[in-house]
């Protein structure tokens, strides 16, 4: 085992430096999560609740995370050892996300696959 404690690890992301990367869904009152999955600690409490489902790498610090609850791919991005949310960058991603070779991001929905351009 790499790490242990998650409560429903649902949306897994491997960087280019093999990190391992997971957005955890929690029941109830507890909070759902951001981290490593392959080293212990590193986790941060993400705001509200957004049932994240799907994970991608946007590049360096930044990380793409899509709420199956509110349809949005918002960024993550490191800051002074947490993770913080910040912007939302598209709306229409529900069930997955992977990074295209041109930069973009492919997002899922319910009944649809759309393309967003993300440019940094």
């Amino acid at each position: 085992m790499l790490t242990g404690g998650w409560n429903n690890p649902f949306a897994f992301a491997v960087d280019v430096d093999d990190r391992i990367w997971v957005a955890d869904n929690s029941p109830g009152d507890e909070p759902e999560r951001f981290g490593r999955g392959d080293v212990a600690g590193a986790v941060t409490d993400l705001d509200g609740n957004r049932a994240p489902s799907a994970l991608v790498v946007l590049g360096g610090d930044r990380f793409g995370v899509c709420g199956y609850l509110d349809g949005e791919l918002r960024v993550l991005r490191a800051r002074g050892g947490e993770m913080v949310e910040e912007e939302r960058l598209a709306r229409g991603c529900r069930t997955g996300a992977a990074l295209a070779g041109d930069g973009s991001v492919l997002l899922a929905d319910l009944d649809a696959i759309r393309r967003a351009d993300l440019a940094a």
